[in-house]
């Protein structure tokens, strides 16, 4: 079946279904689903659980939330890493075709 065929098929996507897409891909966020189990057991021990189950399951929710925080700020560290290289290499392009043909200049 060919692109047109296809395309004609399937209704275009609003703004809301785009949202709705990316609430599912943040779901399936490894990291973020276990930090939302964990808060979801530390509000039903709250509920139905003693003093030191609570306790626990808060220093569960710390731990996971602080491994999410070291791998939020790892991805952060990333991203600003390509965008540096992104622009040393842009910089290092404009010098290799200047040097190529130095009559653009």
């Amino acid at each position: 079946m060919r692109a047109e065929q296809r395309s004609a098929r399937l209704p275009a996507m609003s703004a809301t279904d785009d949202s709705v897409l990316k609430l599912r891909l943040l779901a399936k966020e490894v990291n973020l689903r276990s930090l939302t189990k964990k808060y979801l057991a530390f509000a039903a021990a709250l509920e139905k659980s003693s003093v030191e189950e609570c306790e626990q399951q808060h220093q569960a929710l710390l731990k996971e939330l602080a491994a999410y925080e070291f791998a939020m700020s790892k991805a952060r560290s990333l991203i600003d890493t390509n965008n540096h290289q992104v622009v040393d290499y842009d910089h290092m392009h404009r010098e290799v075709e200047a040097e190529m043909c130095p009559c653009i200049l």
